[in-house]
């Protein structure tokens, strides 16, 4: 993201989808949207479905701040509250994942105590 104090001038987004991917390829954490419905999708009605809700999400950002999108990150979050291994830049750090802050970085408390801030990076171990 690139913003001023009252300003958003970009925001850059990755998702990752795995629609029609047989499980066979993908790693045992993994599915795909075809194993769980049982039928291919077309990728472009997804993603018509996709860009509308963020939409429609980026609006109630607009209107309310980042305080409705936390919440229902946390309620939809598979990661909070489980023991993670982050890869992050070059290191990896373990540790609970514990909340995510008003920024939307994701707190994880490590071994000794401490909290890590991640704003970017692969979960590559869930336990």
């Amino acid at each position: 993201m690139n913003a001023e104090t009252d300003l958003v001038k970009f925001v850059i987004v990755g998702i990752g989808i795995n629609v029609n991917t047989p499980e066979s390829l993908l790693p045992p954490q993994a599915t795909s949207l075809k194993e769980k419905l049982g039928k291919r999708l077309s990728r472009i009605e997804l993603m018509k479905v996709v860009l509308k809700n963020i939409e429609k999400e980026y609006v109630l950002h607009q209107r309310d701040g980042f305080k409705s999108i936390m919440a229902k990150w946390r309620k939809f979050s598979t990661t909070l509250g489980h023991r993670i291994m982050v890869h992050s830049r070059s290191e990896y750090i373990e540790g609970q994942a514990v909340d995510i802050d008003e920024e939307g970085a994701l707190l994880v408390k490590k071994d000794s105590g401490s909290v890590e801030r991640i704003t970017a990076g692969d979960i590559v171990k869930v336990k």
